[in-house]
Parts: structure tokens; C-alpha cells; sequence
């Protein structure tokens, strides 16, 4: 390709990133603005219960998956709640949510029995995202 084809080919790549650049950040912006990180209700108070169970993984919250989630706590009776939100971060070995039954005469919970619902339905990874 000649020297100046070159030139015009690179100029109009550049703008065509520039153009998808800035309809990337319009697009974000957008769904920022129409309240993706709001939530319909409060999320309930932690009571002093509650069992912490712990992050496998180091990275970013990335994905999670509240049908899973939810299922496994009603088939156990219990509630949950997770204490980070997509796109945070977390260290392994550090709290991911707490689970508790409603009474604190209940008996205690094993964490490690939610850690593999919680593995599958929360995903972390190395990049932070916005899905």
C-alpha cells in the first residue's frame, strides 16, 4: 500500500475508533444515568447471627446470579446477602455475603455448605465490567 493510502487509511481508523469511543461512553453513561447500580429496596440489616461466608477468589465482581442464589437459600431456609456489588472488589478469604436463619435460636450455619452456590453463582474475575 502506497505511503499516503497509509496515511488516509490510519487517519480514518483513528476516527472510526474515536467515533466508537465516544458512542461506547454515551451508551454508558446512559445506563449509568437510568440506574443500573440502583436497587428497588434496601437490602435487610445483617443481624448479629449472621454466619460470613468467605470470597474464594481475588479479583472483581464481575456477574452474579440471583436465581441460583435465591434458590439455594429457600431451599435452606435462610437468608442472604452478598456485601459486594458488581464491579467491586474483593480478596480471597475476605467477605463475599452472610447467611442467617430468621432466629438466632436457630441452629448455627455452615458457611462452607453456601461457598460452592456462591462460587457458581458469583463470578470473579481479574477485569473489572459493568455486566
Amino acid at each position: 500500500m502506497p505511503a499516503s493510502a497509509r496515511k488516509s487509511h490510519s487517519k480514518s481508523q483513528r476516527g472510526q475508533t474515536s467515533g466508537d469511543s465516544q458512542l461506547r461512553q454515551r451508551s454508558t453513561l446512559a445506563v449509568i444515568r437510568d440506574g443500573l447500580f440502583t436497587g428497588g429496596q434496601a437490602a435487610p440489616e445483617t443481624p448479629a447471627w449472621a454466619v460470613p461466608v468467605m470470597s474464594p477468589h481475588s479479583g472483581y465482581v464481575q456477574k452474579v446470579r440471583p436465581r441460583q442464589l435465591l434458590a439455594c437459600a429457600a431451599e435452606h431456609g435462610v437468608c442472604l446477602r452478598l456485601r459486594p456489588r458488581v464491579g467491586e472488589h474483593v480478596v480471597a478469604g475476605t467477605t463475599l455475603g452472610w447467611i442467617w436463619y430468621d432466629s438466632p435460636r436457630d441452629p448455627a450455619l455452615d458457611w462452607r455448605v453456601f461457598s460452592p452456590v456462591l462460587d457458581a453463582a458469583v463470578r470473579v474475575g481479574f477485569e473489572r465490567t459493568l455486566e
